[in-house]
């Protein structure tokens, strides 16, 4: 696992959150992050927008917005890789993303090296 340093960590939140902003329009309420051998958790705050908010008050609106969120993570996939691996001088090979509706948290997991 690399030594990040505490700026390293705090140019991860900054460029989590401005991802964030970039593909969905608002960012972050805030970001914290976690490093573990082999990877980095990141717990975002804060981050559903406004119409998704009024779309969980529809009918399958929790599924919407989560279908909605995991398309666009999908589509940035590889943009996003390289901007935060660009930010840390790190090569991360993957990214995972989960929303947590219910909470309004985002959880992102960032891989670096090979995962077998």
């Amino acid at each position: 696992m690399p030594n990040y340093t505490e700026c390293q960590i705090t140019t991860l939140s900054r460029e989590i959150a401005k991802i964030h902003k970039k593909i969905f329009g608002k960012g972050p309420g805030a970001v914290n992050v976690a490093l573990r051998p082999s990877l980095v958790i990141v717990k975002a705050e804060g981050v559903l927008t406004e119409l998704e908010k009024n779309l969980l008050e529809t009918q399958n609106g929790n599924k919407t917005v989560a279908e909605i969120r995991a398309i666009l993570i999908e589509k940035f996939k590889p943009g996003i890789i390289k901007d935060i691996s660009k930010a840390l001088a790190v090569d991360f090979s993957d990214i995972m993303a989960e929303l947590f509706v219910s909470s309004d948290e985002l959880i992102v997991v960032l891989y670096f090296g090979s995962l077998d």
